[in-house]
Order: structure tokens, then sequence, then C-alpha cells
């Protein structure tokens, strides 16, 4: 739930500096299924932004 796709099984670190900010980094199990993932909050935890590369 909420990773970056269903296709992977991935490991997700989560960093929060406040009460409305936060950074997920999402990483593959395998390293050769997938990209390293990045997705931070908008202005509240529940608003996010996109996944995307890093």
């Amino acid at each position: 739930m909420n990773a970056p796709s269903i296709a992977n099984s991935w490991g997700v670190l989560h960093f929060q500096s406040g009460a409305a900010s936060a950074l997920q980094i999402a990483f593959p199990y395998h390293g050769s299924t997938g990209s390293i993932m990045l997705r931070r909050t908008v202005s509240d935890m529940t608003t996010w932004t996109a996944w995307r590369a890093m």
C-alpha cells in the first residue's frame, strides 16, 4: 500500500521533521527490478507528491 508500484516489493524509509513535513524513500528489494524512488509531503501529512526516480 502506498508503494511506487505493485510490480515490485519495496522497502520504504520514512523521515518526518515536523507535524506536516515528511519525506519517503522507497527501494526495490531486487536492485535489478526498479529505481530508488522519492516523494514528499506538499502541505500536510495527507497530501504527497507523486513518486519520482532519484
